[in-house]
C-alpha cells in the first residue's frame, strides 16, 4: 500500500502539520517550500513532494492515480462493481488536475516519468518534504531518519477513508486455504 511519508522536523520548524484534505495539503506544502526555498542556496532543490509517476514501469503511475484518487471522498477506484474501466469520473480528473497544477510549484517539472527508486533517493537527499511510496519503504527511511537526526513520519493520504492500492505482490493464496479453487 502507498502512503506519505513526510519530514515532520521541517513541519514543525515552520509550524506545519499533517493536512486533511488535498486543499489544506497544497497550501501547507506551498508554505513549505517558500521557506525551505528561502532558506537554502539558489543551487539547491527542494520540493514539496515527489510520488512514482514511471509509466514504462505499467504499475507505478496507476498506483499512485489510484491511491490519490482515495483521498477524494474515497472514490480511488477505476474499476466499477461491474467490472467496467471507470478512470473517466470525477476523482480522476480531479487527481489530475491537482498533479498539474503541482509540477513546477510544489512539486518538480520532471514530475511526470519520476520511478519510485529516484523519487525515493531524492527524498532520502533531503531535496522534498513528503514521499508517497510503499508502506515497504518504511524501513530503509528511518534508517536514513536515524542516520540524519530527521524525524521522518509515515501519514495517511490526506482525505483518505482508509481505502487506497495495494500492489500486486501482496496478492496470494495460503496453501493451507480450504478453497483452493477461489
Amino acid at each position: 500500500q502507498m502512503v506519505a511519508y513526510y519530514r515532520k522536523d521541517l513541519f514543525d520548524k515552520h509550524g506545519l502539520t499533517w493536512p486533511a484534505t488535498w486543499e489544506e495539503f497544497e497550501t501547507t506544502l506551498d508554505t513549505l517550500v517558500e521557506k525551505e526555498r528561502a532558506e537554502r542556496t539558489k543551487t539547491s532543490v527542494f520540493n514539496g513532494v515527489l510520488l512514482p509517476t514511471d509509466s514504462n514501469s505499467g504499475n507505478e503511475i496507476i498506483y499512485t492515480l489510484v491511491t490519490l484518487m482515495s483521498g477524494f471522498d474515497g472514490a480511488g477506484n477505476i474499476v466499477d462493481d461491474s467490472g467496467n474501466v471507470t478512470v473517466n469520473n470525477p476523482a480522476a480528473a480531479r487527481t489530475l488536475t491537482m498533479w498539474k497544477r503541482w509540477v513546477g510549484t510544489i512539486a518538480p517539472h520532471n514530475l511526470w516519468g519520476l520511478k519510485a527508486s529516484s523519487a525515493k533517493k531524492q527524498f532520502e537527499e533531503g531535496t522534498a518534504g513528503v514521499l508517497f511510496h510503499w508502506v515497504s519503504s518504511s524501513v530503509g527511511l528511518s534508517k536514513i531518519s536515524e542516520s540524519k537526526m530527521w524525524d521522518i513520519q509515515m501519514a495517511p493520504v490526506p482525505g483518505n477513508n482508509g481505502s487506497g492500492c495495494s500492489g500486486d505482490w501482496s496478492i496470494g493464496i495460503n496453501k493451507y486455504t480450504k478453497n483452493k479453487e477461489a
